[in-house]
């Protein structure tokens, strides 16, 4: 992305559409796209164990802390609430995002051969960052009811199996319509600096044949998504894949600490032979370690690679910053694009119409289903507060004691073997009845 702007990008008027480019148009697609990240940073990161935690065993290649080992842990009662608040916003926010792309996406095709080139960029932008605010949120492996129910057979939900159905109906027409708004801006080339409505000012000199990278990476990610609307058991496979990716990597990084013990166990006498021979082995057992090395770092940033380009689970903490990353990138398209065309756009429409007012006015709907999530995270924290006083008054230890007794355990878990606070992918329970996120099988954090 480059900082500079050339004037003669651009030279014509063009006539704006306040329904696309408005101040309120703009501001209810990145308002809602902050509050999506900000609600799956804190719902996935408010449980987990300290990041030292994490990389130690990533390191050791140990198997991640699963739910089955999490029943008994302790949680402040804080981070519990914002846990609970932010886990019961992500759905209807995702859902809310879903449907703005929809709306957005079917606007602009519909009225491709009116709009200005200045508008179907915006077109592309908004559908962007209402994917990638939805991409982002459930980067961690996000699960419906419907979805948990195929791992569980007792826990079957007919009616959460209909709503995971319809949502993901929702996201695979906004994927197929954004797929074809995209292709057909890519093969466009009716680009005239001179001419009204064929030309707009920008600082994105990315390529256009980089769109098709992308392309591809919505076909497979829609692929993944009609299959599992199609076959929803197939779910289950598509899981057991990427679970045998994460145990792919754990046995490398095992196979390469093992690699380095040799190394370091080579004898190295003060005999010349013993010495010239340890000197060989050592130095081939370090060229095995590093080929080890070099194999799990390949297949790490391949694993992120797919996550965010495409499909798969990666470590959540990568992809959801590159997520964020390209979202915020889209956002600085759209703010920059208006701004820079504001001495070019004839002002065509009422300021604020009907159509900027609607999206502002609902983004109360946010801040309504905030207070319902605010009500039930003080139930969920007065139920964890009520639980921790009775483990008290029964002779149990406090909810203090026990918070700092898994806190000072960092240090010495081998000797305490006190569980570490949750990770993120055990985070659902911690989540009240009526919410569910997380993936049942363990996924990395790095």
């Amino acid at each position: 992305m480059a900082a500079a702007v050339y004037v003669d990008q651009c030279n014509a008027t063009f006539p704006s559409n306040p329904d696309i480019d408005g101040d309120g148009v703009l501001s209810s697609f990145v308002i809602m796209a902050f509050v999506t990240v900000v609600a799956a940073v804190v719902h996935v990161y408010t449980p987990s164990k300290p990041l030292r935690t994490s990389l130690k065993e990533w390191l050791e290649g140990e198997e991640p802390t699963t739910a089955g080992d999490l029943d008994n842990t302790p949680h402040s009662t804080t981070r519990l609430w914002w846990h609970t608040l932010a886990g019961s916003l992500i759905d209807p926010l995702c859902d809310i995002q879903t449907m703005t792309g929809v709306g957005i996406v079917v606007a602009g095709l519909s009225q491709y051969s009116s709009t200005t080139a200045y508008d179907r960029a915006l077109v592309y932008n908004y559908w962007n960052i209402t994917l990638l605010s939805i991409w982002t949120s459930i980067s961690d492996g996000f699960e419906t009811v419907a979805e948990k129910s195929f791992r569980t057979a007792s826990a079957h939900d007919r009616w959460g199996f209909v709503r995971t159905q319809v949502r993901r109906s929702a996201i695979l027409v906004s994927l197929v319509l954004g797929l074809i708004n995209n292709i057909r801006l890519t093969l466009d080339d009716s680009w005239d600096s001179e001419t009204s409505g064929l030309c707009f000012r920008y600082n994105d000199y990315s390529s256009r044949n980089s769109q098709w990278f992308w392309i591809a990476g919505l076909c497979l990610l829609t692929a993944r998504t009609a299959v599992e609307i199609l076959f929803p058991k197939a779910t289950l496979a598509l899981d057991r894949v990427d679970e045998w990716a994460s145990r792919s990597e754990r046995w490398l990084i095992r196979r390469t600490r093992q690699a380095w013990g040799d190394v370091s166990a080579v004898p190295m006498s003060v005999s010349g032979v013993q010495k010239n021979g340890g000197f060989v082995q050592s130095c081939l057992s370090f060229l095995l370690t590093l080929g080890w090395a070099i194999c799990v770092i390949f297949w790490w940033l391949l694993r992120q690679f797919l996550a965010t380009w495409a499909v798969g689970v990666g470590t959540p903490a990568v992809t959801a910053v590159a997520n964020s990353a390209f979202l915020a990138w889209n956002m600085e398209d759209v703010i920059s694009t208006k701004a820079l065309n504001i001495p070019l756009a004839i002002d065509s429409g009422p300021p604020w119409g009907f159509g900027q007012v609607l999206p502002m006015v609902l983004l109360l709907a946010v801040l309504l289903t905030g207070l319902d999530a605010a009500r039930e995270a003080d139930v969920e924290a007065e139920e964890h507060e009520k639980k921790a006083r009775s483990a008290s008054s029964t002779g149990g230890e406090s909810e203090e004691n026990l918070i700092l007794g898994a806190l000072s355990s960092n240090a010495s878990a081998d000797a305490s073997g006190l569980q570490h606070p949750v990770p993120a992918h055990a985070a659902r329970h911690f989540q009240p009845q009526g919410v569910q996120y997380r993936r049942s099988f363990p996924v990395r954090i790095a």
